[in-house]
């Protein structure tokens, strides 16, 4: 969930977000199956350093010393010998999961229109529920705003009219997905047809505002993007003042692909677009 979510449900923390009580009973409503944290302790050897202690584990090196509530204040101080608490996550908490999310239909289906901004790859395929269609046109709006010029956004699928199964695609359902082209630059800015992103051709700076402007309609459970174009918009946004909150609460980067973490998470198949599902 992000912090956002957790102060609009609970008016307490809306007043202060860190005034939290031993016992305290908050609201949560999390779309992501959460899972239980166990706590292990690790004894430092010869030769650890923090940061390689934290990717053994797969946690940033400042998630492992906030672990420490105090007791370690200087990186580079480690002993050997020296115990460190360490927590790691389990299976999904009991009375989660066990729903399949991607399969469905879509009733009251709306279809996105053509527009301005975007090129929708197939009409056919355009159907989303309302608030998805919304959605997707006020991210491209905004992002427009922020970044004029530049190529067209590239729209593909969200669902069929009617919903239902959408080969190739195991979701695509129920019309709360999309699947947008990153922003690429040169020969293969305005293809329409989905290209892989890499290096030299890769528009980090648009691509990350237009992830963005998903992400600040507040209609977004998660984002699939692949790992290794994830560390180059999280070293983007870092490098534009970005906070390590901020990067915290979005990114999976840099604890290992197969984290359950953040927003903006690797799933295999999305190195030419991302995907964006919206919330229920």
């Amino acid at each position: 969930m992000r912090r956002g979510d957790l102060q609009r449900w609970n008016s307490k923390l809306r007043k202060n977000p860190d005034l939290l009580s031993v016992g305290q009973r908050i609201r949560v409503c999390p779309e992501i199956s959460p899972r239980t944290r166990k706590s292990i302790e690790y004894t430092v050897q010869p030769g650890d350093t923090l940061g390689a202690i934290a990717e053994r584990y797969k946690l940033t090196s400042r998630e492992l010393m906030r672990y420490q509530r105090g007791k370690l204040t200087d990186p580079s101080a480690l002993r050997v010998n020296q115990k460190l608490r360490i927590w790691v996550d389990g299976g999904v908490v009991k009375g989660f999961g066990g729903i399949d999310r991607d399969k469905g239909v879509l009733r009251a289906g709306v279809q996105l229109p053509p527009g301005k901004h975007y090129h929708v790859k197939w009409s056919a395929g355009a159907w989303g529920t309302a608030d998805s269609v919304r959605a997707i046109q006020t991210a491209v709006s905004a992002y427009k705003r922020r970044m004029p010029g530049g190529p067209k956004v590239h729209i593909g699928d969200i669902s069929k009219k009617g919903g239902g199964k959408f080969k190739p695609h195991v979701s695509h359902q129920h019309g709360r997905d999309v699947d947008i082209g990153y922003v690429l630059k040169g020969d293969q800015a305005n293809e329409t047809r989905f290209r892989s992103a890499t290096k030299s051709n890769f528009d980090v700076a648009r691509t990350w505002r237009l992830l963005k402007s998903f992400l600040d309609t507040e209609q977004v459970t998660y984002i699939f993007v692949d790992y290794k174009l994830q560390k180059l918009l999280y070293e983007h946004a870092k490098s534009r003042g970005a906070s390590e909150e901020l990067l915290d609460e979005l990114f999976q980067y840099p604890r290992g692909r197969r984290r359950a973490h953040g927003v903006i998470r690797h799933w295999k198949g999305h190195v030419n677009h991302f995907h964006v599902r919206f919330r229920e």
